[in-house]
C-alpha cells in the first residue's frame, strides 16, 4: 500500500521532476533491540529508494525507518535532511518527524556514492524511534 501511494504522489505532481533518485542498503533497527545485520541479498528491510527533485525535495521510501517528505540542505559533500512521514517499527506505524545526515561524492559523470543515517520519532500507540545507517549509489539525470 506504502508502495502504490509513492507512485500515485509522484505520478500526479507535475513539479516533482527528479535530479536524483539513489539506492541504499544497510541494516534497520526497528525496535527489537538494535540493528539487524546486512542480509545477503538483501532483505526488504535493508532497502532504501531516494528521489531527490530539483528544488532538493527529499522523498525516501522504506519498510523501516518508514516513507519521509523533506527538504535537502547542502554543504559541501555533506547533506542534512528535515520532514515528515510514516515512521514503521515492530511496534507500529505513526506520524513521525525524520531527520538525515550524510556524506555523498561523485565517482564517475552521473553516479555518486554515499552514506546516510536516516532517523524518526513518531507517536501512536506508543513512542517508535526507528533509525538505519545505509550506504548506496545515487544516479543523477
Amino acid at each position: 500500500m506504502k508502495f502504490i501511494f509513492a507512485i500515485l504522489l509522484l505520478a500526479i505532481a507535475p513539479k516533482l521532476l527528479a535530479s536524483e533518485v539513489q539506492l541504499k542498503l544497510g541494516p534497520a533497527s526497528v525496535g527489537n533491540g538494535g540493528t539487524n545485520p546486512l542480509g545477503i541479498p538483501p532483505g526488504a528491510t535493508d532497502i532504501d529508494i531516494t528521489y531527490l527533485t530539483e528544488s532538493d525535495l527529499h522523498i525516501a521510501v522504506s519498510v523501516s525507518p518508514g516513507i519521509s517528505i523533506g527538504q535537502l540542505f547542502r554543504h559541501g559533500s555533506l547533506f542534512g535532511v528535515l520532514g515528515g512521514g510514516l515512521a514503521i517499527s515492530v511496534n507500529g506505524a505513526a506520524l513521525a518527524l525524520f531527520s538525515a545526515v550524510g556524506w555523498q561524492r561523485s565517482f564517475h559523470e552521473d553516479f555518486s556514492y554515499l552514506i546516510e543515517y536516516r532517523s524518526a520519532i513518531g507517536a501512536g500507540a506508543y513512542i517508535i524511534t526507528p533509525y538505519a545507517l545505509r550506504m548506496g549509489v545515487g544516479y543523477e539525470f
